[in-house]
This record gives structure tokens, sequence and C-alpha cells, in this order.
């Protein structure tokens, strides 16, 4: 059988299968997002997709004609998406730790759709633009959770800054294709530039409107519970035991309430090693009558990252009505981590068996 038809026949299933494989392999080899080891990866993988970019337009409109590089320009594209994808699957890896079923999701998901679509854009790679616009969002989202890690701080002039590090790193790639006369004129330059701005100010859009999840940051463990202790290294979580039918439950999910109970809200959120962060609990009951949920505790303390297992801690309220409730994570300048909705239920005559589990 021809190798060529061969291959023709099954390239989808085999990028598909790559796909798969490759996200499964950077979710297993992938160590911490403030691991040295793997930062330094990815970065390598930043600077050869952008001298791959660099070589296999120089080459497309014959500005090199060394006959060794012209010979393998087909694996210029091939490399382009090679990197591409791994650095997106990276990212997918990353960002979805930090993801919540929420509003932030919404990069993720973009993320996850870049990632999907590199594996059939093989031919679409001799597109300069489509290039351009693919390198600036790798650069921009390794700068924008590298930054804090190196750091040890979060805030919006944080993200802002690694934005505008992969905006110059971009500018540079640009400036470098112009001065090689890649763009046919100065305008082609300029358009380019154009796209990456725009992108720019896209991500700002989404960090403002809480669309991007808040890497480094991520949520390990949320639950509700009837006591929480704090005893040598774990905390003893003390819940209800569900029925059999939920064995997958881990905590007080209804809460039964009897006078006198306390609700504690115990969190666990991984930081990277030595980031300092205020999170609070933003604790609401749904109003049936306003038809909305109301805010009804703020309640805060601090986090110092470094532990695999995340920094752990809790809140509770003494005083709490028969409803749907709801208490949500978030940073002290309101970016969202995570959340829990539960139903508190009057026990009434109803046993309480409860059972503990460290953590």
């Amino acid at each position: 059988m021809d190798i060529k038809a061969f291959y023709a026949k099954i390239k989808y299933h085999l990028q598909a299968l790559f796909f798969v494989s490759g996200l499964v392999f950077n979710a297993v080899t992938l160590k911490r997002i403030d691991s040295l080891s793997d930062n330094l990866i990815l970065l390598l993988y930043l600077v050869l997709t952008g001298v791959l970019i660099v070589l296999s337009n120089l080459v497309h409109r014959q500005l090199i004609k060394n006959a060794f590089v012209v010979k393998y320009q087909r694996w210029f594209i091939l490399g382009i998406q090679f990197f591409f994808g791994n650095l997106f699957s990276a990212y997918v890896v990353y960002y979805f730790y930090s993801a919540t079923f929420t509003t932030t999701s919404i990069f993720f998901l973009i993320l996850i759709a870049l990632c999907v679509a590199n594996e059939f854009l093989e031919e679409h790679y001799k597109n300069l633009y489509l290039q351009i616009g693919q390198y600036y969002l790798v650069n921009a989202s390794f700068f924008i959770f590298f930054l804090p890690n190196v750091l040890k701080h979060m805030s919006y002039l944080v993200f802002l800054a690694g934005a505008a590090v992969g905006l110059i790193v971009q500018a540079l790639l640009l400036f470098l294709l112009y001065r090689r006369e890649v763009f046919k004129v100065g305008t082609d330059a300029c358009k380019a530039f154009v796209l990456t701005v725009v992108l720019f100010v896209l991500l700002n859009l989404l960090y403002v409107g809480d669309l991007i999840p808040p890497v480094p940051l991520s949520l390990k463990k949320i639950g509700i519970y009837h006591e929480v202790v704090h005893s040598g290294n774990e905390y003893v979580l003390k819940y209800e035991q569900p029925p059999w039918y939920k064995f997958y439950e881990g905590s007080d999910n209804p809460f039964y309430y009897r006078s006198g109970d306390r609700v504690y809200c115990f969190s666990s959120i991984f930081a990277p090693t030595k980031l300092k962060k205020r999170v609070y609990h933003h604790w609401y009951s749904y109003s049936s009558k306003e038809g909305r949920w109301m805010l009804t505790n703020r309640m805060g303390y601090r986090l110092t990252g470094g532990s695999d297992r995340g920094f752990r801690g809790f809140t509770y309220k003494t005083k709490i009505t028969v409803g749907l409730w709801r208490v949500e994570v978030r940073t002290d300048d309101n970016r969202l981590l995570g959340m829990v909705t539960f139903n508190v239920i009057e026990a009434g005559s109803k046993n309480a068996q409860f059972i503990t589990q460290n953590y």
C-alpha cells in the first residue's frame, strides 16, 4: 500500500489520537503550576515556536534559499502545530484546576476549542496572521500565570503586566519579521500589530468581566459540615452519613439543621509557594420573594501557598434559616475561586449518624 495514501486515510484518526494522548500526557506529567522545570519547558516551547514561525515565513517567501532549510520546510509547519498543541494542552490542564462551572469556565472553554482546533489546522498554519494570533494567545496565557508565581502576588496590575509582557514578546517577533521583509508592505505589519492589540484588549475585558480563571490559584476542595476541627496538621470534618445511593457525597448536602447547630464551610485552596492572598467566604441565601441571592455574611482568612494539599481554612454561621444557601470563595479583589450550593432543612425527629473525614 502507498504510504502517503495510507497516511491520508488515517490522518484525522491519528490527529484525534495525538490530541487525547497529548492532553493525558500533560495531565499526568505536569507537576505544579509553580514548578520551575515545567515553566522552563513551556518557555522553551514558546521560543521554539517563535523561531519556527520566523523560519517558515522566510522560506515561504523565498527569503532563505539554503537547500537544507528549504528541504525540510514542511516540518516547520508541523513543528508549529506540535508546539502550539503542547502549549494549549498544558494551559487546558492548568486553567482546568482554576476554572469553576460559572463564568470563569468561558476562557477555559476557549482554550479547549483552540486546543482541539489546533489538531486540524495544519494547512491553515501557512497563514501568517493565524500564526501571529495564536502566538500572542500562548504568550499571554503563559505570562498571566508565570508572573504571579515569580512576584508572589496577584492583582489586576500583575495580570495586566503578564498580558503586556506577551505583547512585548509579540512586538519583537513582528519587528523581526518586518526587518526581514516578511511583510510585503508596512501596512501588513500594522495589521498584524493591530490584531495583537485587539487580543490584548480582549483578554483584559475577559479579566474585568471575571471570565478568566484566577490562575495560579485553584480551589481543591469545598464543602459544608456540621463541625470542622483543626487538629495538628489535619482538619477533622464532621458530617451526617449520606444515604447509600449518595456514596460519593462527602459533606452535608442537604444540611439537616437542629437548634444550636453551627454550619461550617471548609475550603482548601492551592497557591504557589510563598504567594500570599486574602480570601473570603461569601454566604448567600436565596430569597424567593426577591428572586435573587442575598449576601448575608463576608468572612475572610489569609492564605499562604506552598502545600500540595492547599491552604485549608473555614468559616461558620451560628444562625441560619431553612432554605437554599450558597457559599462563594473569592479573593480580596473579588476573583471567584469556586462555590458550593446547599439546602438547609429542619431535621425534626430525624436521627443523626455522623461520620468524620480527615483532610
